[in-house]
């Protein structure tokens, strides 16, 4: 029988997550689908535990091994050998809701391009939040998605959240960019874009775990901070390009707004020469500031002009620090 998604999941040194993951797509009633573990040069038992279920489940289970270069290029990989229609990516520490697959595996359909589900996130066991996508019937286009969905809720760029046509990425279409934090923030907006029809799955599906020690969203990184700021820049440059007035402008909004996630974090940095490096950065992006002027970040912008850029980011980190505090009570 033919595979109509294919699972392609990266991994790096994630072995206490690997068989929750893995158990939580093979343990499900349909598995009309194939998993394709790419073990992106794990130096803990993270490759043992791949072989163990290849062997187990040689129907269902691919696994490659290669050198350590980073997720990006192992989704681009995995896609490539992708053998089925349609392609879901995975974190290796998170898994799905039971029950869940038949109803993913029911909906694809060849004329829909991409389909969006539900997800909740997860620290320290607790859930933290839950979304699913906009309540629409019919298929979307992108333009359509992109406006429902921003005037709903703060969107978030994540591409777990999501079943591709694989036709997408033929041909070095819409690769995931190699050595760069943020990469799907910059290629999420494309790859939505190049779609012809978005579909609504209005299902918790996927359980995000947030703040795991030794995960690339945790601790302040000055090469992350950089290339978040590189990449909303870069896409609000493309955002020029889009003819629709309003969902360019609701683009830049939704990009722009990451720039003070960064100031935020500025005096968090302990080493003075990153500090000022990512200061620079910061000032020779300010004009970001200018798309956003509603809410929270029309204060700060107020801050910036009239009490001074340092002495706000100041104020920023001291605030983000109170945050953390309260949040370990």
């Amino acid at each position: 029988m033919n595979k109509k998604l294919s699972f392609i999941i990266p991994i790096y040194n994630t072995s206490g997550y690997l068989k929750r993951c893995f158990d939580s797509i093979l343990n499900q009633n349909n598995v009309n689908v194939e998993i394709i573990a790419i073990d992106d040069g794990s130096s803990d038992s993270s490759a043992m535990i791949c072989d163990d279920y290849a062997k187990k489940y040689p129907d269902f289970f691919r696994v490659i091994h290669k050198k350590n270069e980073g997720q990006a290029l192992a989704r681009n990989m995995g896609i490539t050998l992708a053998e089925a229609d349609y392609v879901c990516f995975i974190d290796s520490d998170d898994y799905l809701e039971m029950d869940t697959l038949d109803i993913l595996i029911d909906e694809i359909k060849s004329n829909v391009d991409i389909y969006e589900f539900g997800y909740r996130v997860f620290k320290s066991g607790n859930m933290q939040s839950e979304q699913l996508p906009i309540q629409h019937n019919d298929l979307m286009t992108p333009t359509e998605y992109l406006k429902c969905s921003m005037a709903t809720f703060e969107y978030e760029w994540y591409p777990w959240k999501y079943i591709f046509n694989k036709k997408l990425f033929e041909n070095g279409k819409n690769e995931f960019p190699k050595g760069l934090y943020y990469e799907d923030v910059f290629l999420m907006p494309r790859i939505i874009l190049s779609a012809r029809s978005i579909k609504s799955i209005r299902k918790y599906v996927y359980n995000y775990i947030l703040g795991r020690t030794g995960a690339t969203t945790s601790g302040i990184r000055l090469k992350a901070e950089m290339d978040k700021l590189k990449v909303i820049s870069s896409n609000v440059e493309f955002c020029a390009l889009i003819d629709d007035y309003e969902l360019s402008a609701l683009l830049k909004i939704n990009f722009s707004k990451m720039y003070y996630s960064s100031l935020m974090v500025l005096y968090g940095i302990k080493d003075k020469k990153e500090r000022e490096e990512l200061r620079s950065y910061l000032h020779d992006n300010i004009n970001l500031t200018m798309n956003v002027n509603t809410g929270i970040y029309k204060i700060i912008n107020w801050f910036i002009k009239f009490v001074g850029f340092d002495f706000t980011a100041w104020l920023l980190n001291i605030r983000r620090m109170l945050k953390n505090v309260r949040n370990k009570f």
